[in-house]
């Protein structure tokens, strides 16, 4: 069976079902797209965050928070990593969508592994600042 035998039968899409297809795949994007600037606010401001906190401390006592504080620095720049990696695999995605469309397929993955790696990373970002909050609480709480 050909594509076009398959096209033949599926039922006609509207004009009005093609523009809120078409609204809701830029509204995915566009939520997409702010789950992950979001992801880098959070690492980000917490490294500021962190950062300026340390900054306010006295010679020594900003050395043994440093220490301290160090693996929820590595977190949160691991979350900055990760959504970063994010808005990369996104663009992967919509590349991949894109030769899909006009039948380049056979060079580059399928659309659904670069849109599952975003997926993932997006998740590890936020897991990256969950346990980085974490381990800047219990060393601020500590010191």
């Amino acid at each position: 069976m050909t594509e076009q035998d398959e096209s033949a039968n599926d039922p006609p899409i509207d004009s009005l079902t093609e523009k809120h297809l078409l609204e809701t795949y830029r509204s995915m994007i566009s939520i997409a797209m702010e789950a992950l600037r979001s992801l880098l606010f959070l690492n980000g401001g917490a490294v500021v965050a962190l950062l300026t906190y340390l900054g306010q401390l006295s010679g020594e006592n900003r050395s043994t928070v440093a220490t301290q504080t160090r693996y929820g620095f590595y977190a949160f720049a691991a979350g900055l990593t990760f959504a970063m990696l994010g808005f990369l695999f996104a663009y992967l995605t919509q590349d991949a969508l894109l030769n899909e469309d006009y039948g380049r397929v056979d060079v580059r993955l399928p659309h659904q592994r670069w849109q599952w790696s975003a997926i993932i990373v997006g998740a590890l970002s936020l897991l990256s600042f969950v346990f980085g909050a974490y381990m800047a609480i219990s060393a601020l709480a500590g010191s």
